[in-house]
């Protein structure tokens, strides 16, 4: 495994698929996760994705979420249905902020079963916080 890249596990749910990410956060690892959920949804041919970041540790600079948010929305907007699972304590919702005002389908979820149930639904409305 890279350095760059978060140990991850990659599995299919009913509908989309999941990826779960685990260790410490950097910009890099971010970059190379968007690759990823790019490569997994197309490979599988599942626009909906669930990516698991409750096991990831520390943060970045809101800087980089901020560019991190832009090239996201570019690549998914249209294409990709994203919900991340984030644990609620250190959850931030600024990235889904800049995603979704750029028009990408993207909402931060902190129970999973609510996530696959978004991700599934016909024509998703975002879930009460």
């Amino acid at each position: 495994m890279d350095a760059d890249e978060f140990p991850t596990v990659v599995s299919e749910g009913a509908g989309f698929v999941r990826i779960k990410v685990t260790g410490q956060v950097s910009v890099a690892r971010l970059e190379k996760l968007g690759q990823r959920i790019i490569g997994e949804s197309m490979a599988r041919k599942l626009p909906r994705v669930l990516v698991d970041i409750s096991a990831v540790t520390g943060d970045i600079p809101t800087v980089d979420k901020f560019e991190i948010g832009i090239k996201a929305a570019r690549d998914l907007a249209g294409n990709i249905r994203l919900a991340i699972l984030a644990d609620k304590r250190t959850a931030d919702p600024f990235f889904e902020t800049v995603t979704r005002n750029r028009g990408a389908d993207v909402l931060i979820f902190f129970d999973a079963e609510a996530a696959a149930a978004w991700l599934n639904a016909a024509s998703p409305a975002p879930p009460p916080r």
